[in-house]
């Protein structure tokens, strides 16, 4: 035995009992129609409620990605004078593109070129700074600095 359906005060007319649903929106407030005929289909017109926002448009495309500069260095607690190795070959070029530079700064005076490169450290105790830029095939750059402290 199925039980009727009985409407929610003022919230328009409800039908049921037989397995079928329906539901009209009260007159003059149409929030849409709702209907089961019983066959496991549930139909909605998709009427917008009063207040409810107007469709909202995609997203713009973001054009390409760009690449994103990562590194790690060895040994991971250096000391002075230690030759460290720095390891950019994570890094990641923008999409459908490859890394076609990697640029080293270390101290803010010695230059290197490649995914992997070594960098003695100077004999004082300080912080020191390396720092990597990615470049990809479609011009992309990205930098990423990382504080050497000793």
């Amino acid at each position: 035995m199925t039980p009727d359906l009985i409407p929610a005060a003022g919230a328009g007319d409800v039908h049921g009992g037989n397995g079928d649903l329906a539901y009209a929106g009260a007159a003059g407030s149409r929030y849409g129609n709702l209907s089961h005929a019983g066959n496991g289909d549930l139909a909605y017109d998709g009427a917008a409620a009063p207040g409810t926002p107007p469709d909202v448009p995609p997203l713009p495309d973001p054009g390409p990605s760009r690449p994103s500069a990562a590194f790690t260095y060895a040994p991971p607690d250096p000391v002075t004078t230690d030759l460290v190795t720095f390891d950019g070959s994570a890094s990641t070029p923008g999409q459908d593109q490859s890394v076609t530079a990697y640029d080293w700064l270390f101290n803010n005076s010695v230059t290197r070129s490649g995914a992997v490169v070594t960098w003695r450290l100077p004999s004082g105790h300080g912080s020191y700074d390396a720092t990597l830029t990615v470049t990809d095939s479609g011009g992309g750059s990205d930098s990423l600095t990382q504080v050497l402290t000793i």
